[in-house]
């Protein structure tokens, strides 16, 4: 999936995509950190991520 087929779906949407196995929650989670990183300089809204266990993901980092 790529970003602009991300940015097409809701939040329901993008559950039906993983239960349905198109994508795997690990891809969303890449492209939702994409669209951070594209967005967020302009507007400023998130201060910090938490990767990893810190917040009670899977024990991989979303770092590339």
């Amino acid at each position: 999936m790529q970003l602009s087929e991300y940015v097409d779906h809701d939040a329901t949407g993008l559950a039906s995509l993983v239960n349905s196995g198109e994508v795997t929650a690990l891809e969303l989670a890449w492209l939702a950190r994409e669209a951070h990183d594209e967005v967020n300089p302009q507007i400023n809204a998130v201060v910090e991520f938490y990767d990893g266990k810190r917040v009670g993901t899977p024990t991989y980092q979303l770092t590339r």
